[in-house]
């Protein structure tokens, strides 16, 4: 075999300095051969075939044995669950079971345990819904009261808007006031010094010196009317800001003093929700607790109903509420004892 290889490729090798290689068909044709020759050699070796069909025997018991082995844990599984609920129908319906007193009284005591703590499970349920009911009766109380300040508050912010406002129109006023008596004061002096110019001006007549000293004398009374009515004008004015001032100190005082409550409100409201929290966390915690006594005593109580259906079914009492759990016992007996066979027979 190696010879006749060594010969085709010997003969396919191209000479030195060639660029070619092997056509890609003889490979293809190459590894055909190849797979021949190993299809020939399986069919002529006896021991091979043998050690090949033991293998693959071997695998193939494994995985029934497997399945068979995983069927047999859910019928053990089956028949645990139905000597449970047999013992559980038997100690329920007051069934006297032969040897069967002691568990029944612990059945009994572990029962009687697990109802008080069912009540007390109750209560914790109970009192963990009221303070769930004064949690929310609390936050609406605060939501309404909080929105009743808010809203007497939002009453007192637009008044003080208003207020400055006002103020505002108020201080433009006076400063237009202001303006109106320096106007009126600067044309005072323009009028003095107008009329003392002429008054030293020789080539004015005595006559036209009268005339215009009457209309100088005119305009600085005019002028003064006006400075007089600017004066008190702007003392209106500002006796009208002071109050404006007291008023908008009013609506602040009234806003802080919201405020302050609002604030009072909400650290009360926070105070007394964490206080809630607390108390509702400790519930909680003593239900868990509760809950896991609870569960322990189902545990403890599966054993028992398993020994005491044990005992059920060697006593066999002739009872038309349990036939039923008879009959699934031996039933699934029967599937045990199958599938025991099947694996020892592998």
């Amino acid at each position: 075999m190696k010879t006749l290889l060594a010969s085709i490729f010997s003969k396919q090798t191209p000479p030195p300095g060639s660029g070619e290689g092997l056509p890609y068909w003889i490979f293809w044709f190459l590894l055909f051969i190849i797979l021949l020759l190993f299809i020939f050699i399986f069919l002529r070796d006896k021991k091979l075939r043998m050690r090949l069909n033991l293998f693959l025997s071997g695998v193939k018991k494994k995985l029934i044995k497997l399945r068979l082995q995983a069927r047999l844990k859910r019928e053990n599984r089956k028949k645990e669950t139905s000597l449970r609920e047999l013992g559980q129908k038997a100690w329920e319906a007051g069934i006297t079971i032969t040897n069967g007193k002691k568990i029944s009284n612990e059945l009994t005591k572990l029962e009687g345990n697990k109802n008080n703590l069912e009540k007390e499970l109750q209560e914790i349920e109970s009192k963990l819904s009221g303070l769930d009911n004064s949690l929310k009766e609390q936050n609406q109380e605060y939501e309404i009261k909080n929105n009743e300040l808010e809203t007497n508050k939002k009453l007192y912010q637009e008044k003080l808007i208003e207020t400055k406002e006002k103020e505002k129109q108020i201080e433009i006023e006076i400063i237009q006031r202001q303006n109106d008596l320096e106007k009126a004061a600067k044309e005072i002096i323009s009028a003095k010094k107008e009329a003392q110019s002429f008054e030293n001006n020789s080539s004015i007549s005595e006559d036209e010196k009268t005339s215009r000293r009457k209309e100088t004398e005119d305009l600085i009374k005019n002028c003064e009317n006006k400075k007089e009515e600017a004066d008190q004008k702007i003392i209106n004015l500002m006796e009208v800001k002071t109050e404006l001032e007291k008023e908008r100190k009013k609506h602040q005082e009234k806003i802080d003093a919201y405020n302050k409550k609002l604030r009072k409100i909400e650290e009360e409201m926070k105070r007394r929700t964490k206080k809630f929290h607390k108390e509702i966390k400790e519930w909680k915690k003593s239900k868990e607790r509760v809950l896991e006594k609870i569960n322990n005593i189902k545990k403890k109580k599966e054993p028992l109903f398993e020994n005491l259906g044990n005992m059920a079914n060697e006593a066999r009492a002739d009872q038309s509420e349990l036939t039923i759990f008879y009959s699934q016992i031996d039933r699934t007996k029967k599937h045990i004892e199958e599938l025991e066979n099947q694996i020892n027979n592998l």
